[in-house]
């Protein structure tokens, strides 16, 4: 990821992917997070820059929606 000021500059390398998929009366909601580790270079407003190597973290997708009736 790489934001229009240049001040995150990270590569997230997935290591692994947890799933959920469940139905709640009329209600789905399905999940999935990656999870592994960011490397690159974080930079402060005045320019320093912190580098980023094996952080740990994780990406995540959440969606709710109503179950058609029947």
């Amino acid at each position: 990821m790489a934001p229009a000021d240049g001040r995150l500059d990270l590569t997230f390398t997935p290591e692994g992917r947890k799933d959920v998929k469940v139905q709640l009366g009329i209600f789905a909601l399905d999940y999935y997070q990656l999870f592994g580790s960011y490397s690159g270079t974080l930079r402060s407003l005045s320019g320093t820059a912190y580098p980023v190597d094996g952080g740990h973290g994780v990406c995540e997708s959440f969606r709710a929606r109503p179950l058609p009736t029947p």
